[in-house]
């Protein structure tokens, strides 16, 4: 019978082999488009993870640069560090010292839209806003910008309970211990 069909000369054969390639093309099609948006989101994935790993290296950064760190305010305000071993006098401990400077006034100390430049790499940068309130509670929000205006690739907050203790003479020491940080995503 298919013998009959292939040596028949009224083009059925012709019909059905193009019905059979416009199968095959349709599923090729589908195969395409599927691969390329699978490849898309690929990409996307190794942005995302960029981001990801920026913000939580931030993030560990702030944590590991606050912890061990004690501050001493003196009766008059002015604030002093002792900069634990093995940490640099950055950045942060500015911060740190404006915002219990401030914190110790009875106000909140904010800063907004910090930068944190990584060496090398553009596409690691993140900013992160620094927040300490009045009872000397830090909160940092760390952040990766994505493309598009106003958009959060990524995003963690690092919290910060400070211990205090008020000495004889009105001065305060105040420290942030590892048990008392933690990050969140």
């Amino acid at each position: 019978m298919l013998k009959g069909k292939i040596s028949s000369d009224s083009g059925a054969t012709l019909v059905l082999a193009l019905v059979f390639f416009l199968l095959c093309a349709v599923a090729g099609s589908i195969i395409l488009i599927a691969g390329s948006g699978a490849a898309g989101r690929m990409a996307d994935l190794k942005d995302d993870q960029q981001a990801y790993y920026s913000v939580t290296s931030a993030a560990k950064l702030f944590e590991d640069q606050m912890a061990g760190q004690k501050y001493l305010i003196s009766s008059g305000g002015s604030v002093s560090a002792r900069v634990a071993d093995g940490h640099k006098d950055g950045a942060l401990q500015v911060l740190l010292r404006e915002g219990l400077a401030s914190a110790h006034d009875s106000k909140n100390y904010t800063v907004k839209d910090c930068k944190l430049r990584c060496q090398g790499d553009s596409k690691l940068d993140v900013t992160f806003d620094f927040i300490m309130n009045e009872g000397y509670y830090v909160t940092i929000l760390v952040k990766r910008q994505g493309t598009g205006e106003d958009k959060v690739q990524y995003q963690c907050t690092l919290k910060a309970r400070a211990t205090t203790k008020t000495n004889s003479n009105n001065s305060v020491n105040i420290d942030w211990n590892k048990d008392s940080i933690t990050v969140s995503k």
